[in-house]
């Protein structure tokens, strides 16, 4: 994966395209901005590299991880509603 270099604040703006202008060429997260650094300093074929892509899989393992749990806790407290069911409707014929 090669990281394209990044261009100067102001032809971003002078491009235009509004909040998704610089999106292709700067990541917006911190921690895709940390680890598109650090691949480019060290290339996706070393081992640094591969140890780092690992890691950012393991990172979003953890984070879904942390959601699970967090929706696992919601249900729980969540209240009930009502029991839904079916009901018995007469229908008249002439």
């Amino acid at each position: 994966m090669s990281i394209p270099a990044e261009e100067p604040q102001e032809s971003r703006q002078e491009s235009g395209g509004g909040p998704q202008a610089g999106a292709e060429t700067e990541p917006q997260c911190p921690f895709c901005q940390l680890y598109a650094a650090l691949q480019e300093l060290a290339g996706p074929q070393s081992e640094f590299g591969r140890h780092l892509h690992q890691a950012r899989v393991e990172f979003y393992k953890a984070l879904r991880a942390l959601i699970d749990q967090r929706i696992g806790a919601l249900e729980k407290t969540a209240k009930p509603g009502p029991k839904k069911g079916f009901q018995n409707i007469n229908v008249e014929s002439d």
